[in-house]
Order: C-alpha cells, then sequence, then structure tokens
C-alpha cells in the first residue's frame, strides 16, 4: 500500500488539478488529506480559475484507510483533532470562489464521498 505522498498538486491550463494516489482505493491517509494552508497558498500561488479532484486508477478514493487511522490505537487521541481538520478542510473547498469539481470514477465511500460532496461539481 503506497501512502507516502498520496495527493499530487498539478496546474494545467489555468486549472489546478489534485490526485489522490494511493492505489488501488485511493484511500485518504488523514482526513486532512492535504493541509488546508497549502491548498490555500498553491491555489493563490497558481492563480488557478478552477480545481478538479480525481483518483489514480479505477478509483476515486474508498475513504479513510481503515489500517492507518481506525485500526491504530495510538492514533485514538489525536483522531477527534484531525477530523475537525478534515472538516475544516472540506469546508474550505466548498467556500472557494472557483468552480471545484470532483471527476468520480469506480468507488467513493466515506471519506473520498465527503470530498465529492464538498464539490461544487460532481462528474
Amino acid at each position: 500500500m503506497k501512502t507516502e505522498n498520496p495527493v499530487r498538486l498539478e496546474v494545467v491550463h489555468s486549472i489546478g488539478i489534485i490526485t489522490i494516489d494511493n492505489p488501488p482505493e485511493n484511500y485518504l491517509s488523514e482526513p486532512e488529506f492535504i493541509p488546508a494552508e497549502t491548498l490555500r497558498d498553491w491555489i493563490g500561488k497558481s492563480r488557478i480559475k478552477a480545481l478538479m479532484i480525481r483518483g489514480t486508477g479505477r478509483h476515486f478514493s474508498a475513504g479513510a484507510d481503515p489500517d492507518r487511522i481506525f485500526r491504530d490505537p495510538s492514533r485514538l487521541p489525536e483522531l477527534e483533532q484531525d477530523l475537525n481538520r478534515g472538516k475544516e478542510l472540506l469546508d474550505f473547498l466548498e467556500s472557494l470562489t472557483i468552480p471545484v469539481a470532483a471527476a468520480i470514477q469506480g468507488v467513493c465511500f466515506g471519506g473520498g464521498l465527503e470530498v465529492a460532496l464538498a464539490c461544487h461539481i460532481r462528474f
């Protein structure tokens, strides 16, 4: 399972593309799968006109990585804080004034579905 850098950012023709790259299920390694400050800075510096979120391979995202987030008892004390940061990221995506689209294919479940629902457009 690949989790070193599961999210890629790129700009193609003024479109910002966030790719969840943790195949095969594209699990989110953290509820805040990309730090909101990093995303805010990247959008500002790149001057993008729209944002698209997609997954690699056959799936958008199957949500949280159950082995990483839920089965590791040492994470329980910080889990609530992590979930709050994830919610703040989703709120930030939803509040953007540029169009935010989710390119959904295959599995879109749990936290992956929450990401898609935070987008303005889903296709």
